[in-house]
């Protein structure tokens, strides 16, 4: 152990700094409304990034924000239709379709995070994923799980809060905090 070093990813280029009307713009090109509580994700649809925990964790949002608009943006790529199926079940069946939006994968995901309020890593297993990365310089906090991966590692510094592992009430909680205090 003395001799192993722990070298983190990194981003190969900062973006802007985060601009009001670049903002405002990237919002309405989406067609979010600008006081929505925007939380975002990003991702391919595999198992272990947590796309299945989508629906559960709006209706956890929107039950601590009754008075805003929460929206979740997913950014990436859709999963095979079987899984784009159990998906939209699960929004219909919750109540959450209208509260949910996919981008599909983008060229350049940097100007569609500065929509963002909040960033989630959802994933059950993630070392240290770039999207937190790229969505924490655009000025997103990140909300990640506790022992799936790297991310607690990068909260800690005041980036964002992590949350213990697959839990959803925590999560929300700590997503309604971060809208009650951008206020």
């Amino acid at each position: 152990p003395t001799r192993l070093t722990v070298i983190h990813e990194h981003i190969a280029r900062l973006p802007a700094p985060r601009d009001p009307a670049t903002r405002a713009q990237e919002r309405r090109r989406l067609g979010l409304a600008a006081d929505a509580f925007v939380i975002g994700s990003c991702g391919a649809e595999y198992w272990r990034k947590g796309r299945d925990l989508i629906p559960g964790l709006i209706r956890a949002v929107q039950r601590r924000l009754p008075e805003r608009s929460v929206r979740f943006l997913w950014i990436g790529t859709p999963g095979r239709p079987e899984e784009e199926r159990s998906l939209h079940h699960d929004l219909r069946h919750t109540g959450t379709a209208e509260a949910y939006l996919a981008t599909g994968e983008l060229a350049d995901p940097f100007p569609t995070y500065t929509a963002l309020d909040a960033f989630t890593l959802l994933s059950r297993d993630d070392p240290f994923p770039l999207a937190c990365l790229e969505a924490a310089a655009s000025g997103a906090p990140v909300v990640c799980f506790e022992n799936a991966g790297g991310m607690p590692e990068f909260t800690a510094r005041g980036t964002g809060l992590s949350v213990p592992y697959l839990d959803l009430e925590a999560m929300a909680e700590a997503l309604a905090q971060i809208a009650r205090h951008s206020d």
